[in-house]
C-alpha cells in the first residue's frame, strides 16, 4: 500500500495497528501528508460538533407531496451519432478549511468572489467618475473657446478696418 494513500484512513484512526505504525514513520518525513492529515482531522472535528436532529414526522409527507406536484423537466433528446459524447465536468478542488477559535470554520477561498466583485464595482465607479470629470472639462473648454471667439469677432467688427485677422488675447 502506498503510504500517501493512507491519510484519509489515518485521520479518523481507521488503520490497522501495523499500517498505522508504518504511516506514522512516513509522516515524520512527508510534509504533504502531515498537512493533509491535519486538514482531515480539523474537518472531522468540525463534523463531530454537528448535532444530529430528528426531523419532524410531517416533513417526509410534505416533501413527498411537493415532489408529486412539482413539474419535472422533459428528458433530453438523444444526440446525433456524429456528436462527441459530453464529458462530465471536473470535480472542484476541495476548499481548505481553517478552524477558528470560536469553533467555527473559515474558508478563505469562498471570500475571493466577493472581493473580486467589490473590486470590479470600484473599478466601474472610478471609470464613471473619470468619464464625468472629462466630460465636464470638455464642456468648460468649449464654453471658454466660444467666449474667446465671440470677443475676437466683436473686436474685429468694432475697431478693425484692415484685412488682417483679429488677435486672440492670451489671458481673459
Amino acid at each position: 500500500m502506498d503510504p500517501h494513500d493512507a491519510s484519509a484512513a489515518y485521520a479518523p484512526h481507521a488503520l490497522p495497528e501495523d499500517e498505522r505504525l508504518a504511516f506514522e514513520r512516513h509522516l515524520e518525513d512527508c510534509e504533504a501528508c502531515r498537512g493533509e492529515v491535519a486538514e482531515l482531522q480539523a474537518t472531522a472535528a468540525l463534523l463531530g460538533r454537528a448535532a444530529a436532529v430528528t426531523p419532524p414526522a410531517a416533513l417526509r409527507e410534505e416533501i413527498l407531496r411537493k415532489v408529486a406536484t412539482t413539474p419535472q423537466e422533459a428528458p433530453a433528446r438523444p444526440r446525433a451519432a456524429s456528436a462527441p459524447p459530453r464529458q462530465a465536468p471536473a470535480a472542484p478542488e476541495p476548499v481548505p478549511v481553517t478552524p477558528t477559535a470560536d469553533g467555527g470554520a473559515y474558508a478563505p477561498s469562498r471570500q475571493l468572489p466577493r472581493l473580486m466583485l467589490a473590486a470590479c464595482v470600484a473599478a466601474v465607479l472610478a471609470c464613471l467618475g473619470i468619464a464625468t470629470w472629462q466630460y465636464q472639462e470638455a464642456q468648460d473648454a468649449r464654453a471658454t473657446a466660444e467666449r474667446v471667439q465671440e470677443r475676437a469677432y466683436g473686436q474685429d467688427r468694432l475697431g478693425s478696418t484692415s484685412d488682417r485677422p483679429a488677435t486672440i488675447p492670451a489671458h481673459e
